[in-house]
């Protein structure tokens, strides 16, 4: 009691609800993330009295492969995933199951996924590139904000 008045602190039980409540947001758009992010490293760099990066950092071939390996070992599924949309998106009309997707390069403009797609006995390799659209990715550090995003969405659509 505080001044006569009596105060309730919020249960734990109740917290967690509001933490839920905080969770179930609807799905990141990518340009939304970019903006955050470039907002949170303006904000930061003008508390250190320093201008904010425009240059692009080039994605070297050493860092690709360290993405691609992630990505490959770690996050199999959402590479999958990617396939199938590649598939369901694409004007070719492709149909059949899809096995051993894997992310072969990135780049700041792109990305390279590899899949096997099989048709009854048939079964052929494809290889596409995508485009980071709309803007090509500012450096790698973005790479894991973009397809943070694209799983997301990916995830939501197939489920």
């Amino acid at each position: 009691i505080i001044l006569g008045r009596r105060i309730t602190l919020p249960t734990s039980s109740q917290n967690n609800a509001r933490r839920t409540e905080k969770k179930q947001h609807s799905p990141f758009i990518l340009s939304n993330t970019r903006k955050r992010a470039q907002q949170n490293s303006n904000k930061n760099s003008n508390k250190n009295n320093i201008a904010p990066q425009k240059m692009s950092e080039k994605i070297t071939e050493e860092t690709s492969k360290r993405i691609c390996k992630h990505m490959n070992e770690d996050h199999a599924h959402t590479i999958h995933y990617m396939a199938q949309s590649i598939l369901l998106t694409s004007n070719k009309k492709k149909k059949g199951e899809i096995k051993n997707a894997t992310m072969t390069s990135i780049s700041n403009k792109e990305y390279c996924i590899r899949f096997v797609l099989c048709n009854g006995d048939l079964c052929e390799m494809c290889h596409e590139t995508i485009a980071f659209y709309p803007t090509p990715l500012v450096d790698s550090k973005d790479a894991r904000y973009v397809f943070f995003t694209l799983a997301h969405e990916l995830q939501t659509s197939f489920f």
